[in-house]
């Protein structure tokens, strides 16, 4: 091997990433989807609570302010559906972070596996 193979073999070396700095980034990577994913079910799950929320408050006023039966009955229709509303939002922000973080620590295991397979081959 003349200087010029080495020089280039040790540089190559130098710029290659280790299994450990690979296997690192692929975990932070792997966590910060379902971080994004968590992160973007809360905006949903405020935005539709909120929208909910001044719903059920511009029924309660108008109801106050009904003059007659019909219009009482709507916004009191109009009351219950937005408190419909919160308990699904809410329903269904549990029932998806539930599954994010199941699918997460199944990622994690996965994971740990790997590794614990390239270990047991060296």
């Amino acid at each position: 091997m003349d200087d010029v193979e080495r020089a280039l073999q040790t540089a190559l070396s130098r710029t290659r990433p280790s299994e450990e700095s690979v296997e690192q980034a692929k975990r932070e990577e792997s966590v910060g989807t379902f971080e994004r994913k968590v992160r973007m079910i809360r905006w949903v799950t405020w935005f539709f609570l909120v929208v909910d929320i001044l719903a059920m408050g511009a029924a309660a006023v108008f109801l106050q302010y009904a003059s007659d039966a019909r219009m009482m009955i709507w916004c009191a229709i109009l009351f219950v559906v937005a408190f419909e509303g919160t308990i699904l939002i809410k329903l269904w922000y549990w029932i998806v972070t539930s599954k994010i973080s199941v699918l997460k620590e199944l990622k994690r295991l996965e994971m740990l596996l790997v590794h614990e397979r390239r270990e047991n081959k060296q």
